[in-house]
């Protein structure tokens, strides 16, 4: 077969294809939506994943770091060490070393109370609250020197009791504090100095919690306050530090399976539709074939469905821009940032442009190639077969 002829088959093939998708303007528009929407929200959902790591040390940066140091090899519950003991001396050393701007000492036991059955956190301090992620929802802190305490809940419906004993002291009830963190609910919080008369710790303390100045960098600080001292360990305590690096650890595996999730969609939407597509243009199909072979209706079917995802492609683009563009301004807004419109989408069309974006395309591509593929595999021999049994007839 010449090379003109070859060109003139092409060329009438694309121009049956085009034909197909305008004349069926209520499938084709089907297809165009639900494969937007489809790659759309993949691309959406793979670049807010792969904006998360940012976000988070964005939020890490705008927080003070927080160190704990403790006896070294002492058991931690979660991230609190129950059974370490430091030299309040220690306080000093700490503080001198460059890149801390505060140190608290902190009194933690872990011991039976009359609060429950079970052994509570018994926690003495005076200062700094915030750094346990306690908010007091009702009455007040522990004066210095009494016998008060707070008790901290995980719910504000709960109702704890007026008072309680802790190793044979008398407490009163004072305030309740609310906490997320499970190792805190059903904690009892007292005084600083009543911790270390009940504990006999006036020479020493359990921990140190160390607030790191925000252009220090906390892991060179960490290593200086152990060699300072190489009977401590020092830890990041600070919960976006630890949700940093848990969420980079695992963006790569979600981003694989958003993608695999995309292509199972798009394979399938695209097989169904070609299904119906094919059935429902049986005696066109057949006078394709008799004329052109059954090669020419495979490369018509298939060059539709590959126009469809070519104009789908610009409404997912504009679906991802706009849902990660909110994204973008919700975050901000979040964390007190005030962003205009203009700037939230113009970041999201940048987060756009990376090669998770492509693979996305790439994936939803090959997917729609497949399921073409199969659908015609699948019905185009049966369906012509009995077309050109009907037309000889």
């Amino acid at each position: 077969m010449s090379t003109g002829k070859r060109n003139y088959r092409r060329g009438n093939t694309l121009k049956l294809a085009f034909l197909a998708i305008s004349r069926r303007k209520k499938r084709s528009i089907i297809s165009i939506v639900l494969l937007s929407f489809v790659i759309g929200s993949s691309v959406t959902i793979g670049a807010t994943i792969g904006q998360f790591p940012n976000w988070v040390s964005t939020l890490s940066s705008s927080s003070p770091t927080v160190l704990l140091a403790y006896q070294r090899n002492s058991p931690l519950i979660g991230l609190i060490p129950a059974n370490s003991t430091v030299p309040l001396s220690d306080q000093s050393t700490i503080s001198a070393v460059s890149g801390v701007s505060d140190v608290t000492p902190l009194i933690v036991k872990d011991l039976r109370t009359s609060l429950s059955g079970s052994a509570s956190l018994v926690v003495g301090l005076d200062i700094n609250f915030w750094q346990l992620s306690l908010g007091l929802d009702k009455g007040h802190w522990p004066e210095p020197n009494s016998s008060q305490a707070v008790i901290a809940v995980g719910s504000p419906s709960a109702d704890p009791p007026s008072a309680l004993t802790v190793d044979n002291q008398n407490f009163q009830v004072v305030g309740v504090a609310l906490t997320s963190d499970l190792i805190l609910d059903n904690s009892i919080i007292i005084s600083y100095s009543t911790a270390q008369d009940l504990f006999s710790l006036e020479h020493s303390t359990s921990v140190f919690i160390i607030q790191v100045d925000s252009r220090a960098n906390p892991t060179t600080v960490a290593n200086q306050i152990d060699q300072s001292n190489p009977s401590l360990e020092t830890i990041d305590l600070s919960s976006s530090a630890q949700l940093l690096s848990s969420v980079t650890a695992v963006v790569s595996s979600i981003s694989n399976t958003v993608v695999l999730a995309e292509a199972v969609f798009a394979f399938a939407i695209l097989t169904t539709l070609t299904i119906s597509n094919i059935n429902t243009r049986r005696w066109e199909c057949g006078l394709v074939s008799s004329y052109g072979g059954r090669a020419s209706v495979f490369k018509m079917i298939l060059l539709e469905n590959w126009i469809l995802f070519a104009l789908s492609v610009l409404p997912a683009i504009l679906i991802g821009v706009g849902v990660l563009g909110y994204f973008t301004y919700y975050f901000n807004s979040l964390v007190g940032i005030h962003v205009s419109a203009n700037f939230a989408f113009g970041a999201a069309t940048h987060s756009l442009t990376n090669p998770s974006t492509v693979l996305n395309y790439t994936a939803a591509f090959v997917a729609t190639t497949l399921g073409s593929i199969l659908a015609i595999g699948i019905v185009m021999p049966k369906l012509l077969g009995r077309t050109l049994v009907d037309q000889q007839a």
